[in-house]
């Protein structure tokens, strides 16, 4: 206590960090009214504050005791967590480093900081981190918990089962330990010590909607949708804010053809902290797609490029409502984009851009039009194509390809980059030897990354030559590839934006899904055939280990002239 208190000052303050610690926040309270302006006391202030629930007045008291004493850890430690618990974690992280530079080996605040960085989604900085900090304090049950899930979001899975068993090892009651576990071993398809794990952990907290989801997604993967769908919708019931319960339930829902009650839970919320598109926080009304006057909407870009492409089929059906729009586009779909759209007004999205230079009224993301014009019932945009490729380039493709002296020409994908979903996804080139080896057929490739080596052993051992237009790279150069697709008879591939870009095109499409593990919300559960992609056939495997039979099938398809 300073020694420039007076006696009755001193007396306040003790009795106030009491009357704190004993839990009686409102006393503590009462009791600064006659304690004097010191850090010390706006700190005490800010904590019975925030135990009170009043979480605004706690962060301007703690600040003030930030004025008072600039450098004081508690208090900065204090604000980070207020700032995490209000969903600004960029702001939070901000604390944690301005505490970091005064600490640096806290396991507390490192600990602090490589969470923080790994609920991010910034799990390859995390980790680092998070080592630093398990070296300072190595059986860390929070430490380890934390390191693991970095480790499952880098999809290094061996190693994060590992992780996963070296918290349990630390503290055997771990609820989230036992459920990361579960989703560990059900990403490497171990299903059934998946489902043994979870038990562990609905045996410890029945009412977990952490743990009640990943049992969904464990029934999924072995085909009991049904089931599936109750233990998301009770995970939602748990924890209606978390965004994987929202995502699970509403994805479901909407697969099994529920659109009114799937809507709600998916549509954007521009405060939400996963936002990738800063411009949702710009401050203008969120679009509820009713009719406004003097209505110019402001679309902005999201999620991936296939979502962007599907989703843009829309853009149609509101120009011709008469809608002025302003399409803030990924910058590889700007060409596109202007070509196809004529009349509104399309720009490259970038993260500085100023939204008052566009006057406009409304904002919407580009990935809730669909919930928007097709609140009550699945259909698909009502214009297709609803793109156009550079018609001088696909002209160029087109003579190429002639030139392949084949019947039929077909473009082929079948590895997605996905992080999360692309391991389920994906296929070897090899795979698809049942249809490379189908007479009177060229292949191009549509592949994006480096695949040279792929192709090349595909040749070596089997004889087979894929056509490679070594002018475009479907990674920087959509446009270029929209050119190929539209000089194509046709295209195979697994998930990805290839089969949105053809859709668009009117090219017709032959899609290869997963069973459970990305199939995304627009192929539906069941059926050779997508509301949303009417120009796509599917074909599916019968489970979660079943990854030929699709290709035997499309085959099958083309050899008969059915596909």
């Amino acid at each position: 206590m300073s020694a420039d208190l007076d006696a009755a000052q001193a007396a306040a303050l003790a009795q106030a960090a009491r009357a704190l610690s004993s839990g009686n926040p409102a006393a503590a309270l009462k009791a600064l009214q006659a304690a004097p302006d010191t850090a010390v006391a706006w700190q005490i202030r800010g904590l019975a504050l925030r135990a009170q629930g009043d979480r605004a007045g706690a962060e301007a008291a703690l600040l003030k005791a930030l004025q008072l004493a600039p450098d004081h850890p508690a208090t900065m430690a204090q604000l980070a967590q207020l700032a995490a618990e209000r969903d600004a974690p960029q702001e939070a992280l901000g604390w944690l480093e301005r505490l970091l530079a005064l600490q640096p080996d806290n396991p507390a605040v490192l600990g602090s900081y490589g969470g923080m960085l790994r609920r991010m989604d910034r799990a390859a900085e995390a980790l680092p981190v998070l080592d630093h900090a398990l070296a300072l304090q190595p059986d860390h049950a929070g430490l380890l918990l934390d390191r693991a899930h970095a480790l499952r979001k880098l999809q290094r899975l061996a190693e994060a089962k590992q992780a996963f068993e070296a918290a349990l090892a630390s503290q055997p009651q771990a609820v989230a330990a036992w459920t990361g576990l579960a989703e560990c071993l059900l990403r490497q398809h171990d299903a059934e010590g998946a489902m043994q794990a979870i038990a562990k952990a609905l045996a410890l907290a029945p009412g977990d909607g952490q743990a009640i989801g990943t049992k969904g997604l464990i029934l999924a993967h072995r085909g009991d949708r049904v089931a599936a769908l109750e233990c998301y919708r009770q995970a939602y019931a748990a924890m209606p804010n978390e965004v994987s319960a929202r995502r699970n339930y509403g994805n479901a829902l909407l697969r099994a053809g529920h659109v009114a009650e799937a809507w709600p839970l998916l549509e954007h919320r521009p405060d939400r902290p996963e936002s990738r598109v800063p411009l949702a926080r710009a401050g203008l009304p969120y679009w509820d797609g009713a009719d406004v006057p003097g209505l110019r909407l402001l679309i902005w870009a999201e999620q991936g490029i296939g979502d962007e492409i599907l989703q843009a089929g829309y853009v149609p059906e509101l120009l011709a409502a008469g809608i002025d729009l302003v399409l803030l586009c990924s910058a590889r779909l700007e060409p596109l984009f202007r070509r196809a759209f004529k009349g509104a007004d399309i720009h490259a999205v970038r993260a500085d851009t100023d939204l008052r230079v566009f006057g406009a009224t409304h904002q919407i993301s580009i990935c809730d039009l669909a919930s928007r014009l097709r609140r009550m019932q699945a259909a698909p945009a009502q214009d297709v194509p609803y793109l156009r490729a550079d018609p001088l380039r696909s002209q160029i493709f087109a003579q190429r390809y002639r030139s392949l002296q084949a019947g039929r020409v077909i473009g082929l994908s079948w590895r997605s980059g996905n992080p999360a979903l692309g391991d389920s996804k994906s296929l070897r080139l090899v795979d698809l030897l049942p249809i490379l080896r189908l007479p009177g057929i060229a292949f191009v490739s549509l592949q994006y990354g480096d695949c040279a080596d792929e192709i090349a052993a595909l040749h070596a051992q089997n004889g087979i030559a894929l056509h490679v237009d070594a002018d475009v790279d479907p990674l920087s150069d959509i446009d270029g590839q929209a050119a190929q697709i539209s000089a194509l008879d046709a295209v195979v591939s697994i998930s990805t934006a290839v089969v949105h870009l053809a859709c668009a095109l009117a090219v017709p499409s032959r899609v290869l899904l997963p069973f459970e593990h990305g199939l995304l919300w627009y192929w539906g559960e069941s059926g050779d055939a997508s509301i949303w992609r009417p120009g796509a056939k599917l074909y599916r495997p019968a489970n979660a280990d079943d990854r030929l039979s699709p290709i035997q099938a499309l085959a099958a398809d083309m050899q008969a002239g059915r596909a």
